[in-house]
Order: structure tokens, then sequence, then C-alpha cells
């Protein structure tokens, strides 16, 4: 204040304002020598530590049975608070190329990681498997792709913290396809934010997002290049689902329209409540911005459960002794009922003896009837015990006729 008034012309203008009327107490942080040798692997001596400490603003003002007192100057108060602190200034004063490179002895851990943890390397290993890239994009967005605002924003562009990974991904897809990138496939497993009400933090959830364009397998000449297809998102898709949940959920055609996917090309993760926890399908053109030359873009987005439960064990079943009874059933299927209830009902009611369905078939023509498709299944039965007969297949292959007509009016073809 003197200083201004002196050289720049002020003038106090009434009694000075003391803004912080109590006095700073610098506080002291008891430093043991042998704390640093456990966390560091090499012994320090007290002479050695205060010369370290002494040039950065520290003062050692005592020490007692290897342990040193040391005042913190109040320009370090705000983020040296504790022993371990001191020690990393130690460290740094020290120099980490001055420490030794050898690998000394410890005890491996035996806590095992939490079951989010496990999951979410599993899907990393699964996902990298099929040719995809890890990608981490920021959580900061533009308005529209979050509800959370964040107080103090890195850019006034993006406000606000995701509540969906799935745009983030789409925009490096984009960036891909600036720098001629056709062949993408890009996930991410993040945080989304959501929020709570007022005054409440917000709802964090994991997710995990994918988003792939160009070639269903790398280029060779003896491909024929295809591009990938709905059947390879809805595989991925079914992975992604049957890693994250199990048996508890299934991948059904989508039960509704929205902004992202387009209808007709989209699935839902559905659990055993009825609830949805994950989408994917065909992007609509509306939600990215492809070049001319770009094909089918397709996507997904699933939450990951909170808690998940302990990894499947896998178990041991011996290879049977007795062969199966094979049945293939040409099936007339109305357009408007999904293959896949076909295929559930098919297994409901198969019984015990049922082991395998499988779908070889697809025919449209005009041999079938106008506002149905034949749907050709091949059923396999088997017993663990005994040889099935020809009866005892021919009853359970007639229940599933009698239901799929019943539930579905599906009826055999002639």
């Amino acid at each position: 204040m003197a200083l201004i008034v002196a050289t720049a012309g002020g003038e106090v203008d009434g009694p000075v304002l003391d803004c912080c009327p109590v006095a700073f107490e610098a506080a002291t942080v008891d430093l043991r020598l042998s704390r640093i040798e456990h966390l560091l692997g090499v012994a320090f001596e007290a002479d050695l530590v205060r010369e370290l400490l002494t040039p950065l603003g520290f003062d050692v003002v005592g020490e007692s049975d290897g342990t040193l007192q040391v005042r913190v100057p109040g320009f370090r108060s705000y983020d040296v608070r504790r022993e371990v602190d001191l020690i990393e200034e130690v460290a740094r004063a020290h120099g980490y190329d001055n420490f030794p490179s050898d690998l000394g002895p410890y005890r491996p851990g035996t806590v095992a990681d939490h079951p989010m943890f496990a999951l979410e390397d599993e899907l990393r290993r699964s996902l990298a498997a099929r040719g995809l890239l890890e990608a981490q994009t920021p959580a900061f967005v533009p308005e529209g792709e979050g509800d959370v605002r964040v107080a103090n924003p890195l850019a006034t562009t993006e406000p606000f913290i995701r509540r969906a990974i799935l745009p983030s991904l789409i925009r490096r897809l984009e960036h891909n396809f600036a720098h001629g990138n056709q062949d993408v496939r890009l996930f991410e497993i993040g945080t989304s934010f959501r929020s709570a009400g007022s005054g409440e933090p917000p709802h964090e959830e994991a997710h995990l997002a994918a988003v792939l364009h160009g070639r269903r397998e790398p280029p060779h000449w003896s491909s024929d290049g295809a591009a990938l297809a709905v059947w390879d998102l809805k595989a991925l898709l079914e992975r992604v689902a049957a890693t994250a949940y199990g048996g508890a959920a299934v991948v059904v055609p989508g039960s509704q329209e929205d902004d992202t996917f387009v209808a007709g090309a989209a699935f839902d993760v559905q659990l055993a409540d009825g609830s949805v926890v994950g989408r994917g399908g065909l992007l609509k053109g509306v939600v990215v911005d492809p070049p001319a030359w770009a094909g089918e873009i397709w996507g997904l987005e699933v939450t990951l459960p909170s808690n998940p439960g302990a990894p499947e064990v896998v178990t041991f079943h011996p290879l049977p002794q007795f062969p199966a009874v094979e049945r293939d059933l040409a099936l007339l299927v109305p357009d408007n009922v999904w293959a896949y209830d076909v295929d559930a009902l098919i297994r409901i009611r198969g019984g015990p003896l049922l082991e395998g369905v499988e779908l070889f078939d697809l025919y449209r023509g005009e041999a079938v009837t106008q506002g149905t498709r034949s749907l050709a299944y091949r059923l396999r039965f088997r017993s663990p015990d005994r040889t099935l007969k020809d009866k005892q297949v021919d009853k359970a292959v007639g229940v599933i006729l009698a239901r799929l007509k019943e539930e579905l009016s599906v009826e055999q073809r002639g």
C-alpha cells in the first residue's frame, strides 16, 4: 500500500480493513526417516533430507527418534499437508534418475480386483479380438448432449458433461473420415452423467459404446471386400450383452424408434424385467456427417451393471456317449413375427431333450404364401443316458409345432 501511495499517486480512503484477521500459522508435519525408506526404497540421513528440503522453503525445526518436524511455508500449504507429500518433495529434489533401477523384494497383493475392473478388462479383450480399437474421448460436450452443467468449463462450447458416449465416438469417426480413413472400428468404456435433481450430485453410470464403418475383413485378394452389415452389429451387441449380463440379458429387435437409430435396423438389450439397458443399430444420417463415399455406419451403447457378479465359471461336461437325433423343420412364419420369437419358443417348448436349435435357411418365393416367409430350423435332440427313439423325438416335435401354431400362428410348410 505504501508503494502505491509513493509511486502511483494513490490515496488511502478510510481505515485499512484486514481481510484475514487471523494470523497465519505455518503447519508442522512429522517426517519419519523410516517411512522415507519404506516408500522410496532408499535410506536417507537426516542431514541429507534437511539439505533437500531447505532450498524448497521448508524448515526443519526439530528432530527426535528418527522423526523430523518440518514447517511448511505458506505458499505450499495448499498441496503439502501430509507426510507422503513431503516424501514426494524429497524424491523430486533428490532426482528420480538417482534412484537405483533394480527391483527390490515385494509382497504381491492377495485382494481380488473389483468385479467391475474384471468386467471392463474382459470387454476390452473381447472387443480388441474382434478388431476394435479403444478410444478415450473427453467427457465435456456441447449443449444438447448433457444434462449436468460444469461450473467452470474448459471451453464455453462444451459446458456440459456427457450423458452418453456414442456422440463423442461419432465425432472421432468423422475425424477419421476427414483424414481418409474408411475402415474404422472404435469403442470406449467410460462414465456417463445424468442430473439427479437440484442440489444433488449427478448420477453416474459406466457405459460401453462402439462405432463401426467399412469392410468386414481386412483387404485381401481372396476376399470380396464385403461391408459390415446388420448381422455383424447384432453379433457384436450380443457378445457385449453376454459378457456384461450373462444369461440375464437378450438382444431383441428394437421396440421403439428414436433419434439415433434407423427403425427396422436396430436392436435392444433387454433384461428379464423388460428394462432396456442398451441399443445398437444403423445410425441415422442426422447424427453423423459422413463424406459422399461413406457407407452404412453402425453404432451401439450399453449401460454396464453397477455391481456385476463374479465371472462365469467354466465347468467341464463329459463328451456325450449317445448319438443325437436331428430334425429339420420348414416353417411358414408371418412377416410380423420375429425369428427371435420363433427361436425362443422352440427352445422353451422343446423340453429337456432339445440340445440345440439352428436357423439355416430363409426363403421367399412363389411357393410361399403372401405375407409370410419360410424359415428352416435344424433341431438336435439327445439324451444323456440312452439312445432316443423316433417316437420320443416325434412327440417333442409335435409339441413344438402345436405351440408355434397356437402362440405365433406359425405352421409347418408342406
